[in-house]
């Protein structure tokens, strides 16, 4: 063998050791990546694990008002805002808990919200309000069946839909939307059975 076959010889097996120190070294970095991105997976896992735990330890700030207070401030924000849309004259009255309006130029029917049907008369309605002029007020459900309903308030600021039940002039109706005074009304009712006035009169 010359010396040129030799050389030859030579640098092919430095290839060789090169490329098998080459493959080496790429299988280390693998294994090496891959075990690195296992034990971030690993502790990303443990972090949202412990995080709710975290969260409950973390101490509240004291805000300084009674919480029976803040209940109440709570509650009172997630009811519909009472909202007076203005006077309006009433025309004519159809029965104890309906009355027309002029809405606008045109006639409207206003049900008092809150009042059954045919619980109290016309004639007690129209004396109890006294006048042709009414405030209305109108909770999540404004019309049904083409009539509007609403709160209604007399000059003086007395609360019809109320007075006339505390009055035992009318019956209570359980509204399913309208539901912003509900249990005023109810109180109300039980206050009128209770001194047996209006129709629970005791006979």
């Amino acid at each position: 063998m010359n010396f040129g076959q030799s050389f030859q010889r030579d640098c092919s097996l430095n290839k060789k050791i090169q490329r098998r120190k080459g493959a080496v070294f790429t299988l280390r970095l693998r294994k090496r990546t891959k075990r690195t991105l296992q034990i971030v997976l690993i502790i990303l896992l443990i972090l949202m694990m412990l995080m709710p735990v975290c969260i409950n330890f973390v101490p509240q700030q004291s805000t300084g008002i009674d919480p029976r207070l803040l209940a109440e401030m709570q509650t009172a924000q997630e009811e519909p805002e009472k909202k007076i849309e203005g006077s309006y004259q009433i025309t004519d009255f159809v029965n104890g808990n309906c009355f027309t309006i002029l809405f606008g130029q045109e006639p409207r029917d206003v049900k008092l919200i809150g009042i059954k049907d045919n619980s109290c008369s016309a004639e007690e309605l129209e004396k109890f309000i006294a006048d042709d002029m009414v405030d209305l007020a109108f909770d999540k459900q404004q019309e049904d069946d083409g009539k509007l309903l609403a709160y209604a308030y007399r000059a003086d600021g007395t609360f019809i839909n109320q007075e006339i039940l505390a009055r035992g002039l009318a019956e209570m109706k359980e509204e399913k939307k309208n539901t912003l005074y509900a249990e005023d009304f109810r109180l109300a009712q039980e206050a009128a059975k209770g001194k047996g006035i209006g129709r629970w009169a005791k006979e």
